[in-house]
């Protein structure tokens, strides 16, 4: 199966399979946990409710990136118990070449932010970046008065992501998947 065919199918194989790893590719029984909830799951605790992942986020897989669009406002302790970790078998299935749309996204809480980087590291572990497209500007600032946009690679736009990784394609492999897709390359200052 083509990696880009079907999310869906490819999550629920990552769910079937149990695998969340603290070091990629090396799950153990220890680390094994399912991504969501089974049928045949306990129901949801007062303290870990689990959300239907298709309410929170949509899925998009495009040949050199897949984007991960948030259709809620709100990104809380919650989410980020449950989405995090979702982030991270997308990373492990696309290389490492994840892009966050959060256009629609209002707010996020210190757990969210944590998600983010975890899943941001984990992508270049598995030689991709993960960008982080369309923050209104409050979260944008919060994120660089911090000095967490060090950490995170902050993209105005889905075009100006997709640019970055169109050049840093071409610039790696020699493939020139930036003329093959059209994109102009874009120096830095």
């Amino acid at each position: 199966m083509d990696i880009f065919e079907d999310s869906d199918a490819l999550l629920d194989g990552a769910n079937r399979m149990g695998y969340r790893s603290s070091a990629p590719g090396q799950a153990t029984s220890g680390d094994e946990r399912p991504l969501r909830a089974s049928a045949s799951s306990p129901g949801p605790t007062t303290q870990s409710r689990q959300f239907p992942r298709d309410r929170f986020m949509v899925v998009d897989r495009l040949p050199y990136a897949t984007v991960v669009t948030f259709v809620t406002p709100h990104l809380r302790e919650a989410h980020a118990a449950q989405l995090g970790p979702e982030l991270v078998a997308l990373a492990r299935l696309t290389g490492g070449r994840l892009a966050l749309d959060m256009t629609q996204v209002t707010d996020f809480s210190c757990a969210w932010i944590n998600a983010m980087i975890a899943a941001s590291q984990h992508c270049e572990q598995f030689g991709g970046k993960l960008a982080i497209m369309s923050l209104s500007p409050r979260l944008e600032n919060l994120l660089r008065e911090t000095g967490l946009h060090r950490q995170l690679y902050l993209a105005g736009s889905v075009k100006e992501a997709l640019q970055r990784y169109a050049t840093n394609a071409s610039r790696s492999s020699g493939s020139g998947i930036g003329r093959w897709l059209g994109l102009k390359r874009v120096d830095a200052a």
